[in-house]
This record gives structure tokens, sequence and C-alpha cells, in this order.
């Protein structure tokens, strides 16, 4: 089911950021608590407990749709995380405008080194200020998070957060809903059009690929350390996470593994921030 009212939502939590500083604040029907704005760009983050999870998926899984688990998301493995901040929605063309204006950063231009099927002048940072911010490479989504004083969630991290603290194939359970995400769509919808997960985060599936710190590789989780797990200390490609509003529902699981040249930009990816 759709959220209603959380644009303008959002646009006040902004308001107060930017003229109050750090502030917490709770947004009617979400989780709330202990939710912090950023000062810089107004950006809201929400607070995930320290602790354990299970990250990956075991062998043998198998979707209602007929997907097996890949290869690369095995072998399933605990991670233990520290408490950390992550952003509540992904960053808005609204703060990417922002963050280019006072820093004088360029728009990525036609054509995307990622090919022509992620190109698409109508998917650009400058389609509707409360949808998410593409086209952006992966160099691009680091030197915003620098310009907010924040930086990229890790794989863990990200993966922890989308999960919600459940366990399935989806976070709302092991059937893919398009009432519950942003898939197999003709576009992006404004970030907050669709329910939050159980810790209170918007568009984890679904709507636009997002950005993470680490490098990919596909053998990581053999040697994973047990706790804060940051990646590979070198590669080729950035992981991104989360599938987008073109995926099928394969491509929109928590566990889903997927990386790109971290020069690429695509009409299909996006960021979110975290903080310590």
């Amino acid at each position: 089911m759709k959220t209603v009212g959380l644009r303008a939502a959002l646009l006040l939590a902004m308001t107060a950021g930017m003229a109050a500083g750090p502030v917490s604040t709770t947004f009617a029907g979400n989780s709330g608590a202990g939710e912090v704005v950023n000062p810089k760009d107004g950006y809201v983050l929400v607070p995930i407990p320290a602790g354990e999870f299970r990250m990956g998926s075991p062998d043998g899984e198998v979707s209602p749709e007929g997907d097996e688990a890949s290869d690369d998301e095995k072998p399933r493995h605990k991670v233990c995380l520290d408490r950390y901040l992550i952003g509540k929605f992904e960053v808005t063309v609204a703060q990417y405008g922002r963050f280019r204006a006072e820093t004088g950063r360029k728009a990525n231009e036609q054509p995307s080194p990622a090919g022509p099927d992620h190109q698409n002048p109508q998917q650009s940072v400058g389609n509707g200020p409360d949808r998410p911010a593409v086209n952006v490479s992966w160099y691009d989504a680091q030197a915003y998070c620098e310009w907010a004083g924040l930086r990229l969630p890790t794989e863990a991290e990200w993966e922890k957060a989308a999960r919600g603290g459940t366990d399935t194939w989806y976070w709302w359970g092991d059937k893919a809903s398009h009432d519950k995400a942003n898939y197999d769509s003709d576009g992006v919808t404004p970030v907050g059009s669709f329910a939050a997960n159980p810790y209170g985060l918007y568009d984890t599936a679904g709507n636009v690929w997002e950005w993470c710190s680490d490098w990919y590789s596909e053998k990581y989780y053999s040697v994973s350390p047990y706790r804060n797990p940051r990646g590979p200390a070198s590669g080729s490609t950035r992981i991104h996470r989360g599938g987008s509003w073109m995926n099928y529902p394969h491509y929109i699981r928590p566990a889903i593994r997927y990386s790109s040249a971290p020069e690429w930009w695509s009409k299909l990816i996006g960021f979110r921030c975290a903080g310590d």
C-alpha cells in the first residue's frame, strides 16, 4: 500500500534540519525513535541497533517465482555490526542538486559508460525533486556523502538495514508484491511511495539500485570477518544493492549482490548515505 503525505513530511524535516542543526524527528506511522536530520542537507537517518544478523542466502533456497539464490550470496553467515545510522530514504534530486550547486560538480552527460540500456534523458538528476537522484557514479555518491559529513554504507550495513530484522526472501515475506515495492515498472517513483520496512526505511527493494562502499568479490563471504566487515581491500567494481524499477523480483531481494565499475553511472543506480 502506498504511503500518503511522506513527501510533505520529508520537506518539513529538511527545513528543520537546515535551520536548527541535528534534531530527532518522528513521522506518523513509522518507527521514528532516534531519527536524526543531518543539518547539511536535511537528510533523515535512522538508527540501526548493534547486533548479529544472518547475511546472504542458504544453499538450495528457491523463491516462489522459481528463482534460486546466486552463488555469490553464499555461504549464508553470521555478521555482527556496531550501531550505525542509515538514510530513511534514497538521496533525492533536490538534495543532490543542492550539493551540485554548492560544489560545482557537473552532471554526467550522455552516453553512459554502462551502455545504451542505462541512459535515458528522462531519468536524470533533474527529473522531479522528490525522486531519487540517478545517473550518479560511485565517485559522485562518495563525493556527496563526504560533502554531507556522512559516508556510503558498507554492504553488510546495507543488507542488515534492508532486511529490517527479517529473514525472508523479501522483507515483507517470501512472495514479491507490487504493493510493497517499485519493480518491473515504467520508471522511478518519488521516495517513500511505498510502505517502510520494519526498521522504518523506504525503497530498499526496487526503485533504484544503491551504491555501497565495498569493492566486490564473488568469494568474499567465504572469508568475511564476523564483526563489521568492510569488503575486500581492492577490486575492479563496487557493490550496489536493492534492485531497480526495471528489474524483476529476483533482483529486489535484500541478499542480491551486484556490482559495476565505480566510474559507471546509470538511470537505474542511486544511493543512500550512512553515518556513525
